[in-house]
């Protein structure tokens, strides 16, 4: 079996850069335990890295906004007068709104990863650290790369190896293995908002297989057809695991061993250690 070096892509997630490192790291002990090795070049991309300042910033101004007169006028007022009624205005303040102010800004944080990166100008500073990437691992291990790409990642991958294939700057990817993907709708949120990324024509002939499971909500139940990937996308359709209800079942790529057995079978141990 050629030897490739892997390359993994997150998906949408609260957090920073350095609290996502090591997400993909399940996933790697099951396809370690299928090829009976752990020697094998596996590297993270955490391009959450690069909004870390944006949802610092954010967070400050909602934990002001939850921690003002918002949520202290709920536990205030004449209602409020007695003693006891007191104390539970002090709970409510120290308690109460450190809660919601944590659950506002994950859900933020959470909820402007697709947008912010499907911002032209934020998208391309993403491309280019993925190429980079791309280039240094490809240089470390002498060997080509597979991206591993989960949800939004595979937006990011197919973006990165498209955009390149258009300025013919071909890039040492020897295949893309996407998972969970919303590369359909995405690409027709773009087309009615005339983003310049709906121009991206193909990844060429790099050999291009997509994983999902009709429990996934995310890929909206199916794999990608249509005029813009049917001829460039191998679909498969993977078993949910048992004991996996559908609701989690846009995160349980992650700990799936029949998956795990498709990446070391399409990928397979490159001989060199990977951390």
């Amino acid at each position: 079996m050629k030897p490739f070096s892997i390359i993994v892509i997150h998906g949408i997630g609260t957090g920073t850069g350095f609290s996502r490192k090591g997400f993909s790291t399940p996933l790697k002990k099951l396809v370690a335990q299928a090829a009976n090795t752990e020697n094998f070049v596996w590297r993270e991309f955490v391009w959450e890295t690069a909004n870390d300042e944006l949802d610092s910033r954010i967070g400050e101004i909602v934990r002001k906004v939850v921690k003002g007169p918002l949520l202290a006028s709920l536990f205030g007022g004449d209602v409020m007068a007695s003693p006891w009624r007191k104390v539970v205005a002090a709970v409510g303040a120290l308690v109460v709104r450190e809660k919601v102010s944590d659950m506002v800004c994950k859900a933020v944080d959470l909820g402007l990863d697709f947008p912010w990166y499907l911002d032209s100008i934020n998208g391309k500073k993403i491309r280019k650290a993925l190429r980079k990437k791309i280039r240094d691992v490809q240089k470390e291990s002498g060997t080509d790369v597979v991206l591993l790409a989960h949800s939004l990642g595979s937006v990011i991958a197919y973006d990165c190896l498209a955009e390149s294939c258009n300025e013919e700057d071909c890039l040492p990817v020897a295949k893309l293995v996407t998972f969970g993907s919303p590369l359909g709708w995405t690409f027709e949120l773009r087309d009615l908002d005339d983003r310049p990324e709906r121009e991206f024509k193909t990844i060429g002939d790099i050999p291009w297989r997509n994983y999902y499971y009709k429990e996934d909500y995310v890929p909206l139940y199916k794999g990608l057809g249509g005029k813009r990937f049917g001829k460039e996308v191998e679909n498969v359709l993977l078993p949910l695991p048992e004991n996996v209800k559908p609701h989690e079942s846009h995160g349980a790529y992650w700990k799936d061993a029949s998956f795990a057995k498709e990446v070391l079978r399409l990928a397979g141990p490159s001989g060199k250690t990977g951390s």
